[in-house]
């Protein structure tokens, strides 16, 4: 229902090495959202972010992961994104799943359904490869990704907590 209603004013298309750079600034928008909903989260350096381009060229050439951007097909720009990566872990009783490591909706563009949209696409092209089991961690205190992912069917498993010590 909302789906047919937003794709002819979006569009979702596969991330290729030209969109390195909106991947990158939309990642750096997440980790800026997430210190802010939530200070305790542990930050990254600069050796991490200068590293983005990086991870984001490697992961376009990898067959296993998929980038996924969304296109306000009006304004021709990429108003979304998020980013798969199928995980092979021989030691678990799932040996085959999806890490969702990142999701991204420009704050103009949320609750008009982008974020579901660009998940479902996500998880629909992993499970017409065999996959039925997907996961992603989100900062506690960002209500908008609580509810999001409850919504899309998601539930809360393991928490990870931080302690400083002085």
């Amino acid at each position: 229902m909302i789906e047919t209603e937003l794709l002819p004013k979006y569009s979702i298309r596969k991330a290729t090495k030209d969109d390195i750079p909106v991947l990158v600034r939309m990642r750096l928008m997440l980790q800026l959202h997430m210190e802010t909903v939530n200070g305790r989260i542990l930050k990254h350096n600069e050796t991490w972010k200068n590293g983005l381009p990086r991870f984001y060229s490697d992961l376009v050439d990898n067959s296993n992961s998929l980038g996924l951007l969304v296109l306000d097909n009006e304004k021709e720009q990429a108003v979304g994104m998020t980013i798969g990566q199928l995980i092979e872990d021989r030691d678990m009783e799932i040996q085959r799943y999806v890490k969702i490591n990142d999701v991204w909706v420009e704050e103009d563009y949320r609750r008009k359904g982008i974020c579901s949209l660009v998940v479902n696409k996500l998880m629909e092209f992993y499970k017409e490869r065999g996959i039925k089991t997907f996961t992603l961690n989100y900062v506690i205190n960002n209500l908008e990704a609580e509810s999001t992912w409850k919504v899309l069917g998601f539930e809360p498993i393991i928490k990870s907590c931080v302690a400083k010590i002085s």
